[in-house]
Order: structure tokens, then C-alpha cells, then sequence
């Protein structure tokens, strides 16, 4: 039972790491626009304020960071970049989904909503220094669960607040979009929306490094709604 931790002790003393080799956790934060467009339609009215319908749409964002290596290299994609250098990193991210949505104004112009639907999830990662670069882009669909507020001012704005969490694969983790937003009608079945949202999301590079990006930002997006009700 012994024999074996001395040879794994004998190893870490010997500088070799019998687990395999450690890379750095990539971790990019940006701050730009991002956009997206969304189609909804009412299909049933309760009452009271209470209405079911169904919501599809996209959001997409991207960004750039750099971050110093210490000791340790990164690995994206089949790229090792040495440590002990700058590096910049970028991706992109976006989200397509459907949901179905309830939504219910229970106190005048105040209610709020949720919604659950299925969702496609992407992220593209690179990674480079002054000698190699690395790309990758992950997938996977996803689950969604959404939950928000909303407040009427009156039959044109609405201020929206919302967040939505993704239950995705091994292939993409930790995928959550938070919007903060104003709509403002135009025409029947026209909405302009704008506000700020934050996409996260992370991924684990096969064999190599982890990495989280946040984008943070300014948003802007259209609004297609099909409904009598509002």
C-alpha cells in the first residue's frame, strides 16, 4: 500500500507531476455592446393580468482581455502558450432559445414573469501571445429557467429586469444572462429595446486550460410582439 504514494512522492520531489500538467485558469472580462432580437407571442389571456405565451430569440456579445501567465503555460485548443508572457484573449458568446412565459401584473402596472424553455448555447475562445495562438469554440443546448420583474409607465415603456440561468453540458458551464432594460413601442407589434445586460460563461479547454468570460454592457434590440393585450 506504501509503494505506491512513494512513487507518486518520488515524482512530485523529482519535479513530475504524475497527475498530468496544470494550466492556467483563463479568466476575460470586456465591456462592449450586445445585441439581440426577440419574437413574442401571446396565446392565451387569463385575465387579471395573467397571460401565457411563447418567446424566442438570440442574444450575442464578445470581448478582449489580456492577462499576464506566471509560472504555469495555458493550453486552448492544441496550442500550449508558454508561461511567464502576456497574453490577450477574446471570444465571442451568443444564446438562441425558446420559452414558453407566464406572465402576471398583480398589482396594476407591477408584475412579474417566468419562463422555461430550450436554449443553444455557444462560446468561442482564443488565446494568443507573441508566438502561437489557440481557438476553440464549444456547444451545447441547454435547459433554461428565467425569472423578472416588469413595470408599466404607461401603454409604450416598460422597464424589464430578468435573469436567466442555462443548464447546459460538460462542454460549457456557468451560462447566465441578466438583462436590465427599457422597451419602448412603436406601431402595433414593434418594440425598440435598450439597457444593460451581463452574459457569463465558462469552458474547460480539452487537456488544457479553463476559462470564464464575462461581457458586460450597453445593450441594444428589436422586439417583434404579437399580442392585443398590452
Amino acid at each position: 500500500m506504501f509503494l505506491p504514494l512513494a512513487g507518486v512522492l518520488l515524482l512530485i520531489i523529482a519535479g513530475c507531476d504524475p497527475f498530468g500538467p496544470t494550466y492556467t485558469h483563463l479568466d476575460v472580462e470586456s465591456q462592449r455592446l450586445l445585441a439581440g432580437a426577440t419574437v413574442e407571442k401571446v396565446f392565451y389571456n387569463f385575465g387579471k393580468g395573467r397571460t401565457l405565451g411563447i418567446n424566442g430569440g438570440f442574444t450575442v456579445g464578445s470581448g478582449k482581455d489580456s492577462q499576464l501567465l506566471s509560472g504555469l503555460p495555458a493550453r486552448i485548443g492544441d496550442t500550449t502558450i508558454a508561461g511567464g508572457q502576456v497574453i490577450e484573449t477574446r471570444f465571442n458568446t451568443s444564446i438562441y432559445d425558446g420559452s414558453l412565459r407566464w406572465r402576471h401584473f398583480f398589482a396594476g402596472p407591477v408584475g412579474y414573469e417566468v419562463g422555461t424553455g430550450i436554449a443553444f448555447t455557444r462560446l468561442n475562445f482564443a488565446a494568443a501571445s507573441t508566438t502561437a495562438e489557440g481557438n476553440e469554440t464549444k456547444t451545447s443546448p441547454a435547459i433554461e429557467l428565467m425569472l423578472g420583474a416588469v413595470v408599466r409607465i404607461n401603454k409604450r415603456i416598460q422597464f424589464e429586469a430578468n435573469t436567466t440561468g442555462f443548464e447546459t453540458n460538460k462542454n460549457i458551464y456557468d451560462v447566465t444572462l441578466n438583462r436590465l432594460q427599457m422597451t419602448y413601442k412603436i406601431g402595433s407589434h414593434f418594440q425598440a429595446a435598450g439597457g444593460w445586460t451581463w452574459l457569463n460563461a465558462s469552458a474547460t479547454s480539452t487537456g488544457g486550460s479553463s476559462y470564464s468570460t464575462t461581457d458586460s454592457g450597453p445593450s441594444v434590440g428589436i422586439r417583434f410582439v404579437f399580442d392585443k393585450i398590452r
